[in-house]
């Protein structure tokens, strides 16, 4: 019989997910790194990441882990470590919808003064004594991973963010994507409850096309400038534009201001080869929207040498339209456009 409960637990737990129209992939991606404390102004004790909960189902995130580039550290609960905040719970890992849940520094004390709201889910690492490799820094990416190694969420670690210490980076819509755009200064850290600049903008930004290059177009040029419309956005604002350009393995990411609808690419991109391009609008929620796609060819190879065929070097003749020859070239790059006849 407990064979038989251990086999349909499982199938009960998917069913259920199904009946909720919901996979178990969409339940994971619900829980977001929502707040990040990377540049305190004391030391690594006050060091915090903030986790919610977006999702419609309680989410047990025991064993996930986080990485901070440097290191990977095993979240486990408060009480396991001896974190005990008044009026929060530090005996769970499982995170409720719409609830907050708070990995500390697991030398975070009693004389620390973080106003953590009650019902807040107090976590910390199994291991270690700082969070991360040695501790958060502003530039590093944190990845939350679950118990399979699956990323679920990550703050993408912003160097111009946070611009003061002692204050926390906030996303400003836990909906919303992590990208630059989706992330500011908190106004007063906020550990545990709603973002001090939560925006609950969830329209995307308007239509917008590409300009030039053209697609399917051939330039010798290896930093080419590429123009696009402008974009608007009647909620949050625009924040600013994302050009990619790809090759198929590899894709640069230029981020320009709202104000500006050109760029050229971050480093110069290499002959022979044809790229994809396109460009990605964001507003001040982290709400995207993006072109269709175009393509350009890098050629900076010259075509083949050739010669003159006919008449002749030096030759005379009393035809005053002669017919002049010459052998064919050819290209290996974008192709050849034409012949000019001086």
């Amino acid at each position: 019989m407990k064979k038989e409960g251990a086999f349909l637990y499982p199938l009960l737990v998917v069913a259920i997910f199904l009946f909720l129209g919901l996979s178990p992939e969409m339940v994971r991606a619900g829980v977001v790194i929502n707040e990040v404390m990377n540049l305190t102004s004391d030391d690594t004790r006050l060091e915090f990441i903030e986790l919610y909960n977006t999702g419609p189902v309680t989410i047990d995130i025991v064993n996930w882990t986080f990485n901070d580039g440097d290191d990977s550290d095993t979240i486990d609960t408060g009480g396991a470590r001896g974190l005990s905040i008044t009026g929060c719970i530090n005996d769970t890992t499982s995170i409720p919808p719409g609830g907050y849940a708070v990995i500390l520094d697991p030398d975070y004390g009693a004389g620390d003064t973080y106003s953590i709201a009650a019902g807040t889910i107090i976590l910390t690492i199994e291991n270690g004594n700082v969070l991360g490799g040695s501790q958060l820094a502003v530039d590093d990416l944190i990845s939350l991973l679950d118990n399979s190694g699956n990323p679920v969420s990550t703050y993408g670690g912003y160097p111009s963010l946070p611009s003061t210490a002692g204050l926390s980076v906030e996303r400003k819509n836990p909906d919303g994507t992590d990208v630059f755009c989706n992330w500011g200064n908190s106004s007063n850290s906020s550990p545990g409850s709603q973002n001090s600049i939560y925006n609950s903008d969830s329209a995307s930004p308007n239509a917008f096309g590409l300009i030039s290059p053209d697609n399917n177009t051939c330039t010798n040029v290896v930093s080419p400038t590429f123009k696009w419309q402008d974009s608007t956005d009647g909620g949050s604002g625009l924040c600013g534009y994302d050009l990619k350009i790809g090759d198929g393995l590899n894709t640069q990411t230029v981020f320009v201001d709202s104000s500006n609808t050109q760029s050229q690419p971050s480093s110069d991109l290499s002959d022979g080869v044809t790229y994809t391009w396109y460009v990605i609008a964001y507003d001040n929620g982290g709400n995207t929207a993006a072109t269709t796609a175009s393509q350009i060819c890098i050629d900076t190879t010259a075509p083949d040498t050739f010669t003159l065929s006919s008449p002749a070097d030096e030759h005379c003749t009393n035809v005053q339209l002669p017919t002049l020859t010459w052998n064919e070239s050819g290209d290996g790059g974008c192709g050849l456009l034409r012949y000019e006849l001086y």
